[in-house]
């Protein structure tokens, strides 16, 4: 029987919310991005250097704020699957073009993306910045792999397996990779209530700011 605890933060799952820490703390740009380069999570700092809101931008293509010809690169970079530096324009308000220094980095076992991004000119500090930023997140990870209990990260809706750590695969014998395609009650007793349907509805629950502790009987 082991002893679980979930906690939400809003619309980010738990490991998510190390990463908006990490680019709500940044002086230059920071987004979080799907596997297909969906914003998922864009830092408050957009309004400065886009002038959009979050809201505006959670849910559009990161191609959209891009001009044709930099919307290749992009693509290119995305499906090469490793860390990208690079510069890129942004399609700020009113029509207006800014010239960005962009670093994407795969995050979820390459199932999405980080993007630190700050304006060229005169930015050169807040670049350095924002590469140690990147490096205190890799920090972060360290700490996650460190733990000495197993780490699930769930996709709140459907309480689907998105990243697991170091700890998870000593425990249940499972690759990284593996575990994306497990569900929690594959990983259980089966016995109700340890089934799938109470995982999500407990996860749901952390993910609107009811943090759980309970019992879970694993296989």
């Amino acid at each position: 029987m082991a002893r679980v605890r979930l906690e939400g933060r809003g619309r980010m799952s738990l490991e998510q919310d190390l990463e908006r820490t990490l680019l709500e703390n940044l002086p230059g740009l920071g987004m979080i991005l799907d596997g297909e380069g969906r914003i998922l999570y864009a830092a408050s700092s957009c309004r400065e250097h886009l002038g959009m809101s979050p809201e505006a931008l959670e849910g559009r293509p990161l191609a959209g704020l891009l001009p044709e010809g930099d919307r290749k690169t992009l693509a290119e970079a995305l499906s090469a699957g490793v860390r990208w530096k690079g510069e890129a324009k942004f399609l700020a308000g009113k029509g207006e073009l800014r010239h960005h220094q962009l670093t994407l980095t795969p995050i979820w076992e390459g199932k999405g993306w980080l993007l630190i991004s700050c304006d060229v000119t005169g930015c050169r500090e807040e670049l350095e910045e924002a590469s140690s930023g990147l490096s205190r997140y890799e920090a972060y990870r360290e700490i996650f792999d460190a733990a000495n209990d197993a780490i699930f990260v769930h996709d709140i809706q459907s309480g689907a397996i998105l990243h697991v750590n170091r700890k998870f695969e000593e425990m249940y014998g499972y690759t990284r990779a593996e575990a994306l395609d497990l569900t929690v009650e594959d990983l259980s007793s089966g016995e109700p209530p340890y089934g799938q349907e109470h995982a999500v509805e407990l996860v749901r629950k952390a993910a609107a700011g009811q943090p759980q502790l309970f019992e879970w009987r694993a296989r």
